[in-house]
């Protein structure tokens, strides 16, 4: 059996997990959905968890109408009536982008705690300076042998 996150025992289960799936239309998926959303609040949004939900319950309506129970999924369409989270922080004018180093004391200052620090694994502060030198994908950094 599969573990039920915390997040649908709070706002799917209390909804729908009573329910036939033929009696859940799209207005009941959107009503459910658009209160978890908060758009007033670009850093609060809660657009992946929304995006997240919509994939769930789009595969439960899949297998069902996989099973011919159903005709219709009503969750096909849920994804364009939210907007995706990069499209609202920049449509809400929000600069999500993370501080960088620019004083070169500041970067010399971590470059020596870095080299300094005995707590951290060696392999990681290889890849924290090779991500300093190479400027990298983190993702390639991480794969690289």
């Amino acid at each position: 059996m599969a573990k039920i996150s915390k997040q649908h025992q709070n706002y799917i289960l209390p909804n729908f997990g009573n329910r036939d799936i033929k009696t859940i239309k799209y207005t009941d998926l959107f009503v459910v959905l658009n209160a978890i959303f908060n758009p007033n609040n670009p850093r609060t949004s809660r657009l992946e968890t929304v995006h997240r939900f919509i994939n769930d319950i789009d595969k439960v309506f899949d297998l069902a109408q996989r099973d011919e129970y159903i005709s219709y999924n009503p969750a096909k369409q849920l994804h364009s009536a939210f907007p995706t989270a990069s499209r609202f922080t920049l449509d809400k004018f929000v600069d999500n982008r993370l501080p960088a180093l620019t004083d070169k004391e500041k970067i010399k200052e971590f470059i020596i705690d870095l080299k300094c620090d005995n707590r951290l694994d060696l392999q990681i502060k290889r890849a924290i300076c090779l991500q300093i030198l190479c400027v990298n994908r983190p993702i390639n950094t991480a794969k690289a042998k």
